[in-house]
């Protein structure tokens, strides 16, 4: 992931809450925890979830959680169909 979070710019939201609207569940704390710092693992690497604490708070972007479900997928995808079955003989 090549993007950042730009604080002049982006709008933050607090990481449960966006997951709450996005996905209709609530996030554990640990499962917050594990996607900033430890990522998830995927196509053999961890893709974390861009964030900036604000005021105690972890927040991230709308655009920093399309970009973290899209990593995973592309990953998992790539997962799927192991190199020597993609190239050609």
């Amino acid at each position: 992931m090549s993007a950042t979070i730009d604080l002049e710019i982006d709008t933050l939201i607090p990481i449960g809450e966006l997951v709450k609207q996005r996905l209709g569940k609530r996030l554990s704390d640990g499962t917050k925890w594990r996607w900033r710092l430890k990522g998830v693992k995927a196509g053999g690497r961890f893709i974390k979830l861009e964030c900036v604490k604000v005021g105690g708070v972890w927040h991230t972007t709308s655009e920093a959680f399309i970009r973290f479900i899209e990593a995973q997928t592309a990953a998992a995808n790539a997962e799927d169909y192991p190199r020597s079955q993609l190239r050609k003989d």
